[in-house]
């Protein structure tokens, strides 16, 4: 029972370390697609190609599956890889692009009502200093990001579960391969203080268990005589 619940324990805390890894991991992800497609977009921005800009977030949001916005430095759509940017309202006040907008990368979870549904969000400011200000999101349904960090959350716990009890069980066996002569000595010393000399003992792998018991034998031969 005891093993149980530390393997239990074990696993809990394994699952929540392992989650939040993979959220981590997930949110680097996309913030590793916001950087490199930032380059692409770095021109048309500044030439202000607002057909090249969709063009480009369209099939790189194809490619990838992700969404892709372009903000400027007062909020308004630039661009977007799922809707038309004179539909969609002013993200000036949208968390994660507030955050970039004063240059750290902003990451959030929430509702999109333009999608509909929760989405996981990573937003970046432009590298290039001329682009102060505007900034380049990614995000993709976070339904999609639980199903994916749920699957390699629980590989990782149960193979580690697995580890853990294979390292148990095998701890079990040694520990009661060592007790088991140390209580067959300690009975036969027993014998040999009462004055009972005639006992066995069992053979031991161990080089220090063999001396000792061996020690006994010679003691108990010696009291015989």
């Amino acid at each position: 029972l005891t093993l149980l619940l530390s393997l239990l324990t074990l696993g809990f805390f394994l699952f929540k370390t392992f989650h939040k890894l993979h959220l981590e991991a997930l949110q680097n992800q996309l913030k590793s697609h916001a950087l490199f497609l930032q380059h692409s977009l770095a021109l048309p921005l500044q030439n202000k190609d607002g057909i090249k800009l969709n063009t480009l977030s369209q099939s790189f949001g194809k490619q990838t599956r992700l969404r892709i916005t372009l903000i400027s430095k007062e909020g308004v759509v630039l661009a977007d890889s799922h809707e038309l940017p004179s539909r969609m309202d002013n993200h000036q006040d949208r968390p994660e692009i507030a955050t970039a907008m004063q240059g750290q990368t902003g990451i959030s979870t929430r509702y999109s009502h333009t999608l509909q549904k929760q989405m996981m969000y990573v937003a970046i400011p432009f590298e290039d200093p001329s682009l102060k200000g505007f900034v380049l999101r990614t995000s993709l349904p976070f339904e999609w990001a639980q199903d994916a960090i749920q699957s390699k959350t629980s590989r990782t716990v149960v193979g580690g579960s697995l580890i853990a009890l294979i390292a148990a069980i095998l701890s079990l066996m040694i520990s009661k391969k060592i007790t088991i002569p140390i209580e067959k000595l300690k009975e036969a010393s027993k014998k040999v203080a009462e004055g009972k000399l005639d006992f066995s003992l069992p053979a031991s792998t161990s080089e220090e268990m063999h001396s000792l018991a061996t020690s006994l034998k010679t003691m108990a031969e010696c009291f015989k005589v």
